[in-house]
């Protein structure tokens, strides 16, 4: 039985909730577009801000859930010589794009590389997503060199600027799309506070760094932290 009448149903009732057909369909241009774009630039730039990648020259960069390459373009071009990125869901046509492109699917927590092959890996907003992430950060460790540096975009799930933003942003564009605004909480599994135990005891003995957005705000007021660690 049902207590809504038909004209009284949720209209996210008619809007879809499936996570493949919205990262194919609607993401991309959704993140880079209006204030979520504006938005988006301030985190990659932030993602490149740190003491731990200055002078860094010549690298061999590993960005694990690329996406559609929007970060690449922030990364110092003289900083690296082979730029690795891979994807769930790889893009259809990379001709166009910078950097190396694995064409295949690659899970986040087994990357098909050696031990300490990389001098740096890249993570945007891709550990909340993955259904192992203790497993997923031991196979980051493993392939980056000793005196390398991890990045990761952790979002603050779900502090109330979090929240809030997406009320005001995004929302609106995912049911434009036919998508249901919810669709954001199906994807991202797991909240700030345990993500971030679980990097804090995987590297535990090797230096880190973090940096909130806003600044000197607790992360239940934040929207993202930047992690940079240094093994």
């Amino acid at each position: 039985m049902s207590f809504f009448r038909k004209d009284q149903r949720p209209k996210s009732k008619s809007l879809s909730t499936n996570i493949d057909a919205y990262y194919a369909e609607a993401y991309s241009k959704i993140a880079e577009s209006g204030t979520f774009g504006l938005v988006s630039v301030m985190q990659h730039r932030q993602m490149e801000a740190n003491e731990f990648l200055y002078g860094n020259f010549g690298q061999r960069v590993l960005e694990v859930g690329a996406g559609s390459g929007q970060h690449i373009t922030f990364v110092d071009p003289d900083s690296w010589v082979e730029y690795i990125q891979t994807d769930l869901r790889p893009p259809e046509s990379t001709a166009d794009l910078l950097g190396t492109w694995i064409p295949t699917p690659v899970n986040a927590d087994t990357v098909p590389f050696e031990d300490q092959s990389f001098d740096r890996l890249i993570s945007t907003c891709v550990l909340a997503h993955t259904d192992k992430p203790e497993q997923t950060l031991r196979e980051w460790r493993r392939v980056v060199r000793t005196g390398g540096v991890i990045t990761l975009y952790l979002p603050c799930e779900s502090s109330l600027l979090l929240n809030f933003a997406r009320l005001l942003g995004p929302r609106q564009a995912r049911i434009k799309a036919g998508f249901d605004p919810r669709i954001i909480y199906l994807d991202h599994r797991y909240n700030y506070r345990y993500l971030k135990t679980l990097v804090e005891l995987e590297f535990a003995e090797n230096q880190i760094q973090t940096k909130r957005f806003p600044r000197l705000l607790p992360w239940w007021l934040s929207w993202w932290e930047i992690v940079q660690i240094k093994i």
